[in-house]
């Protein structure tokens, strides 16, 4: 399509979808991280539409909160008060860019497989055919649900007809209507436009899109029709298994894509990245990897199984062990894994997520888990190791800085060469508001400390296990904040004794009482 004259797109998704059984209308149900009406829309404006016109009704603030968190300002929103068809969905559409000549494009909100280079050859199919009308059309395995195209002896179309209002014999036709039409605007729209001749004698009650095709073919204009080889790319969702197979297939999709680009995906049906995600050459997937939202993997990076990614930037040679969660999102009650939350009915970005400051960023050559925890804010230099059962939030770690085992590290910053011990706690939280705790370069902080916020330990100083730090720790200096150590010689033979003592003294008393009937039961 022509760069000066982008072509308008309409994108439908103002119904229910009940089929999907849920509470959420069907077009906000995420497809590989982002609801399917903003992949959708993505399609359209890849392919270089403007506007697209999304039209909402069922749960329409939810709806068009999804498409304008693309954050693309050729994204508009139109309201079908009342949901009376696909035809009415496309009047209600109608804005300043239905002017004049030209075409438009028509999807449905939920081809949350569509491509763009599928959209550019519908419209060069449009402008050879020179007429009102194109739309495409696919084979799938089952036709069921879907409209039927219907063509005359010499094969030319008449008449698209909807599944409810087909007769047997229609039903048995295998060529159906994916429902992405290219249409002449001047056409369609006005006084004496198609649109206007719709009327609902049908099944349904309601004003067809697809009785614009018998309109054209009525005013002796030429419909053309494009046969679309992938089913499964124009395949509608309409429930949980469709949602799972147009998920399955976008997965697959992309796992290839890196495959040829030199990424190396182990078990390609066992590994989950989003198209969003960036990956770099050499990099290794393992099994039971996620890798969402706006992730960033550098260059000979290691992703461990069952490792969870989320809006982050790994650098080159890292290694993300099993069982990992590096997120910039926090996952409350109620919510998808990210970047979307659903709550109260509302699918779209969370704005927790929309700072880069938030994003979770590890350094070249850094060492993670297994089963670590990296939460938003949290940015660890190159050679950094964070290990086992560690969480991390919001603290800064510097260059060859260890927290090997066993450690809560929130709210601070830890310098290049320091070594955060065993069961190490950054006390944080006074019951009011958080504090920063700050390890300075050098430092080593031993096993089983607990540094109360606000505190700084200074370069190079040394903190014994087993201390409870709450003031300053001047650089360089030993700090031991424990109770001095007790020896009490022989107590603890006492204290054995005693116990034994009570012990046969109550076993005594529980034989006399079953002796005497006190402990049968009656």
């Amino acid at each position: 399509m022509s760069s000066t004259s982008p072509v308008p797109a309409v994108v439908l998704a103002a119904g229910h979808g009940t089929r999907m059984k849920s509470r959420l209308a069907k077009v906000l149900h995420p497809v590989c991280g982002r609801p399917m009406v903003a992949r959708a829309a993505l399609a359209l404006l890849r392919a270089g539409c403007a506007p697209v016109v999304v039209v909402v009704g069922h749960q329409a603030d939810a709806v068009a909160a999804a498409v304008r968190a693309l954050g693309d300002p050729r994204i508009q929103v139109a309201v079908q008060a009342e949901q009376r068809g696909t035809g009415d969905a496309v009047a209600a559409a109608e804005g300043d860019w239905a002017a004049g000549e030209g075409p438009f494009v028509v999807v449905p909100g939920d081809v949350a497989l569509l491509v763009p280079e599928t959209v550019t050859r519908l419209l060069a199919a449009h402008a050879a055919a020179a007429g009102p009308v194109t739309f495409l059309t696919s084979r799938p395995a089952d036709p069921a649900g879907y409209g039927r195209v219907v063509r005359d002896g010499a094969g030319s179309v008449e008449r698209i007809v909807e599944a409810k209002d087909a007769t047997p014999e229609e039903r048995r036709i295998g060529e159906v209507n994916a429902g992405v039409y290219a249409f002449e605007r001047s056409f369609v729209f006005g006084a004496g436009g198609a649109l206007a001749a719709l009327r609902p004698d049908n099944a349904q009650g309601e004003l067809y899109l697809t009785d614009v095709v018998a309109e054209a073919r009525r005013r002796g204009l030429r419909v053309a029709a494009l046969e679309h080889g992938d089913a499964r790319e124009l395949a509608g969702v309409n429930d949980r298994a469709e949602l799972a197979a147009a998920e399955a297939a976008l997965y697959a999709r992309t796992a290839d894509r890196w495959m040829r680009e030199g990424v190396t995906v182990r078990v390609p049906s066992l590994a989950w990245v989003e198209p969003e995600v960036e990956l770099s050459p050499d990099v290794v997937v393992e099994p039971g990897a996620a890798i969402r939202g706006n992730t960033t993997v550098g260059t000979g990076a290691w992703i461990g199984p069952g490792a969870l990614l989320a809006d982050c930037a790994i650098g080159e040679g890292a290694s993300i062990g099993p069982g990992c969660v590096l997120t910039r999102v926090t996952v409350e009650e109620g919510a998808t894994l990210l970047p979307y939350t659903v709550a109260h009915g509302v699918h779209e970005k969370d704005p927790a997520a929309t700072t880069e400051g938030d994003r979770v960023v590890v350094g070249p050559g850094a060492r993670i888990g297994p089963l670590a925890h990296l939460r938003p804010a949290s940015r660890l230099g190159a050679g950094v190791h964070v290990g086992n059962f560690v969480e991390v939030k919001n603290v800064v770690i510097g260059r060859g800085s260890k927290a090997n085992h066993l450690a809560y590290l929130g709210d601070g910053s830890i310098g290049e060469e320091c070594n955060v011990g065993a069961g190490v706690i950054f006390c944080n939280y006074d019951g009011f508001q958080k504090q920063r705790t700050v390890i300075e370069d050098g430092a080593f902080v031993g096993s089983d400390s607990q540094l109360v916020a606000p505190v700084v330990v200074g370069r190079g100083a040394y903190v014994g296990s087993g201390s409870t730090i709450t003031r300053n720790v001047p650089p360089g200096s030993l700090s031991i904040a424990r109770a001095r150590q007790v020896d009490l010689q022989g107590r603890a033979d006492q204290m054995r004794s005693r116990r034994l003592a009570r012990q046969a003294a109550a076993d005594r008393a529980a034989e006399e009482a079953a002796a005497r009937g006190e402990g049968r039961k009656g």
